[in-house]
């Protein structure tokens, strides 16, 4: 019963000590905050964006769109985590090339499967490093029908 009056002595003076805390410093809404977007991030939204106009030709069986040149320089882009582009990745990238590729010149179906398999690959590949784009990449299939 002694030790009861001690503790509740301990509670009143913890209780009233205020943490000391650095004064937080709202940003401005006008103020921009700049993202310096590494160059592998920057061609892999470049890809995003050709899979989708890709996607909608496929779907319409319009006229396929130019394929961008130089995707291969993937493998030797700056990435935002270099530790993260290992020979997995590498694997990886050259499949979805040889996918991509594989789309010019077959049946609609072929295509669709084709297409969907190299939409597969990049979502493989993102499994393993950056899966934040996952969800978005997934958007990109093609439903069978």
């Amino acid at each position: 019963m002694r030790i009861l009056p001690f503790i509740s002595i301990i509670l009143v003076f913890s209780c009233g000590q205020k943490e000391s805390r650095d004064p937080i410093v709202p940003i401005e809404k006008d103020e921009p905050v700049m993202y310096n977007m590494s160059e592998m991030a920057g061609m892999m939204e470049g890809i995003y964006g050709f899979n989708k106009v890709l996607r909608d030709s496929i779907i319409t069986g319009g006229e396929l769109p130019a394929f961008p040149e130089g995707l291969e320089y993937l493998h030797k882009a700056q990435a935002t985590s270099p530790r993260e582009i290992d020979s997995n990745f590498h694997i990886l990238l050259d499949e979805y090339l040889v996918e991509l590729n594989s789309v010019k010149n077959l049946s609609r179906e072929e295509k669709i499967e084709a297409y969907n398999s190299s939409i597969q690959t990049c979502v493989d590949c993102h499994q393993t490093r950056c899966q934040g784009p996952i969800p978005k990449i997934k958007r990109l299939r093609i439903p069978l029908e």
